[in-house]
Protein backbone atom coordinates (compact mmCIF):
# COMPACT_ATOMS: atom_id res chain seq x y z
CA UNK A 1 0.00 0.00 0.00
CA UNK A 2 2.60 2.31 1.02
CA UNK A 3 4.40 1.92 -2.56
CA UNK A 4 1.46 2.58 -4.50
CA UNK A 5 0.70 5.46 -2.41
CA UNK A 6 4.44 6.41 -2.76
CA UNK A 7 4.25 6.28 -6.66
CA UNK A 8 1.38 7.97 -7.27
CA UNK A 9 -1.06 4.47 -7.80
CA UNK A 10 -3.46 4.83 -4.72
CA UNK A 11 -5.91 6.83 -6.42
CA UNK A 12 -6.69 4.20 -9.09
CA UNK A 13 -6.09 0.88 -7.30
CA UNK A 14 -9.08 -1.35 -6.23
CA UNK A 15 -7.53 -3.90 -3.48
CA UNK A 16 -9.63 -7.15 -3.00
CA UNK A 17 -8.86 -9.68 -0.02
CA UNK A 18 -11.13 -12.11 -0.15
CA UNK A 19 -10.98 -16.09 1.32
CA UNK A 20 -12.55 -19.26 0.48
CA UNK A 21 -15.18 -21.18 2.08
CA UNK A 22 -14.73 -22.73 5.54
CA UNK A 23 -11.94 -25.24 5.40
CA UNK A 24 -11.48 -28.91 4.92
CA UNK A 25 -11.95 -30.49 8.65
CA UNK A 26 -11.05 -33.99 6.62
CA UNK A 27 -7.50 -32.90 5.98
CA UNK A 28 -6.69 -30.55 9.23
CA UNK A 29 -8.54 -27.34 8.61
CA UNK A 30 -10.48 -26.39 11.77
CA UNK A 31 -13.70 -23.90 11.43
CA UNK A 32 -13.97 -23.43 14.83
CA UNK A 33 -16.31 -22.59 16.66
CA UNK A 34 -18.62 -22.72 13.73
CA UNK A 35 -20.11 -25.66 12.59
CA UNK A 36 -20.00 -27.42 9.42
CA UNK A 37 -17.04 -27.83 6.48
CA UNK A 38 -16.99 -27.48 2.70
CA UNK A 39 -20.23 -28.77 1.07
CA UNK A 40 -22.41 -28.39 3.74
CA UNK A 41 -24.42 -25.63 4.50
CA UNK A 42 -23.64 -25.08 8.01
CA UNK A 43 -21.58 -21.42 9.49
CA UNK A 44 -18.47 -23.44 8.82
CA UNK A 45 -19.18 -23.55 5.41
CA UNK A 46 -20.38 -20.25 4.40
CA UNK A 47 -18.94 -18.06 6.60
CA UNK A 48 -15.84 -15.70 5.27
CA UNK A 49 -15.24 -12.38 5.27
CA UNK A 50 -13.98 -10.28 1.83
CA UNK A 51 -12.29 -6.58 2.32
CA UNK A 52 -12.06 -3.96 -0.46
CA UNK A 53 -9.82 -0.90 -0.15
CA UNK A 54 -8.30 1.62 -2.47
CA UNK A 55 -8.18 5.07 -3.50
CA UNK A 56 -10.83 4.51 -6.10
CA UNK A 57 -13.09 3.56 -3.43
CA UNK A 58 -15.52 6.72 -3.20
CA UNK A 59 -14.89 8.64 0.44
CA UNK A 60 -18.66 7.95 1.70
CA UNK A 61 -18.36 4.45 1.30
CA UNK A 62 -14.58 3.99 2.97
CA UNK A 63 -14.93 2.30 6.54
CA UNK A 64 -18.50 0.90 5.80
CA UNK A 65 -19.17 -2.72 6.17
CA UNK A 66 -22.05 -5.10 4.95
CA UNK A 67 -23.34 -8.07 6.35
CA UNK A 68 -24.98 -9.71 3.78
CA UNK A 69 -24.96 -12.80 1.63
CA UNK A 70 -22.05 -12.95 -0.84
CA UNK A 71 -20.54 -14.60 -3.30
CA UNK A 72 -17.02 -14.91 -4.58
CA UNK A 73 -18.29 -15.77 -7.90
CA UNK A 74 -20.05 -12.25 -7.93
CA UNK A 75 -16.40 -10.84 -8.07
CA UNK A 76 -16.38 -12.33 -11.73
CA UNK A 77 -19.03 -10.17 -13.61
CA UNK A 78 -17.98 -7.39 -11.25
CA UNK A 79 -14.64 -6.80 -11.98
Amino acid sequence: VNALKDTDNWDNTLLVFTSDNGADVGNAGCNYPLRGTKGTLFDGNIKTLALVSGGIIPEKQRGTQRDVLFSSLDWTPTL
